[in-house]
């Protein structure tokens, strides 16, 4: 057999080509390895592994007071609407704010992402009466089952709204004990509550609406916040103190320390 003569040109293009080659297989590698979590669920929360979702939303749910039939109605209605409009993968949380007068929120009640619905699921290449049995067992019975022990009557001796606030603000990501889930491109906050703020920081039921300005001016920054003022029987105590300057002196302080939205009131 006769010996190649090549070029020096020729020398060159074939390392070139060698280089090449080992550069494509390596990013190949590189890429499967990458993409070995994508398109993954994790069994319990039901996310998606690793990948960005459109929102987070929690809902915070002031049960210190007892909550009205039309009002436990009409908060069953939001949280359902709000499903009904979200995207797959899309994550809901479902908290209670109870009288812990330092922090005021525990661990939440409910917090998993949807999942696809057999409305939503190929009939031709997918399996929709799986599909609707495990969205029904693994998502709606316990999101519903949440909704419901939120709305469940206990009274406390203390109301810390800004004080549960601030603790999901601060408490990090969700694999790191929080309630914050850092692959949500939006994260909105829905509170449910008479806003009668009442704690060792601050007390309407001492001091009035004077009370919010002596709250401490602790960033709220990591959601969009809306409030739903739940209203209380004006020959309550309760609903005496629900008045026009604590309604303005709420919006004064969450204007300037949150990422504030709106704040709706919802009739006794």
């Amino acid at each position: 057999m006769s010996n190649l003569n090549l070029s020096k040109q020729d020398k060159q293009g074939i390392a070139i080509i060698a280089v090449v080659a080992v550069i494509v297989i390596a990013l190949g590698i590189w890429f499967a390895v990458a993409s070995m979590g994508k398109g993954k669920t994790d069994k319990t929360s039901l996310c998606k592994i690793d990948e960005s979702r459109q929102q987070q939303r929690i809902f915070l749910i002031d049960k210190t007071l007892p909550i009205s039939k039309s009002q436990k109605v009409y908060i069953r209605n939001f949280i359902q609407e709000k499903l009904q409009k979200s995207a797959i993968d899309d994550r809901f949380t479902i908290l209670e704010l109870s009288g812990n007068k330092e922090q005021g929120v525990g661990k939440p009640l409910f917090s998993k992402c949807r999942p696809k619905s057999s409305d939503e699921a190929d009939a031709l290449t997918e399996n929709t009466a799986l599909i609707k049995q495990a969205y029904e067992q693994k998502f709606m019975q316990p999101f519903e089952q949440a909704i419901e022990t939120a709305l469940t009557k206990l009274e406390d001796d203390w109301s810390p709204i800004q004080e549960a606030l601030f603790q999901i603000n601060n408490s990090g990501y969700l694999r790191d004990g929080g309630q914050l889930d850092r692959h949500a491109k939006q994260i909105n906050l829905y509170l449910f509550s008479d806003m009668l703020q009442h704690s060792p920081a601050a007390s309407v039921y001492r001091n009035g609406a004077k009370a919010i300005a002596q709250l401490p001016k602790s960033q709220l920054d990591k959601f969009g916040l809306h409030v739903f003022w739940l209203e209380r029987n004006r020959g309550a105590t309760e609903g005496r103190h629900q008045t026009t300057e604590l309604a303005q002196a709420w919006l004064d302080y969450l204007h300037e320390v949150s990422n504030f939205k709106e704040m709706q009131k919802v009739q006794q």
